[in-house]
């Protein structure tokens, strides 16, 4: 469940909040509830930004309508090269 991965997460970063970056792998389908529960600030609580990485271009419209209507409550971008999304996500260090 979500609520175990995000134990997980707590205990792999040692329950600080840090930049996350997220890989969009192939065959992935997320919901429209967990689109929702995602953007919230406590549904991720050891995340103070997410860098979305993928090439795909289902997954960049998606990823672009996730994050226009539904808002993140972190700072939230998609990147289609890895470098640039660390170099972004370091400014969150």
């Amino acid at each position: 469940s979500l609520q175990e991965l995000n134990s997980i997460i707590g205990e792999m970063v040692n329950y600080r909040p840090v930049p996350v970056l997220i890989t969009l792998g192939d065959f992935v389908q997320i919901s429209p509830e967990t689109r929702i529960h995602q953007a919230k600030k406590e549904a991720r609580q050891y995340s103070v930004a997410d860098a979305y990485l993928t090439t795909s271009l289902a997954y960049k419209l998606t990823g672009n309508f996730y994050i226009k209507n539904n808002n993140p409550e972190r700072p939230t971008r998609l990147f289609e090269n890895e470098y640039e999304a660390v170099q972004w996500l370091k400014t969150f260090l």
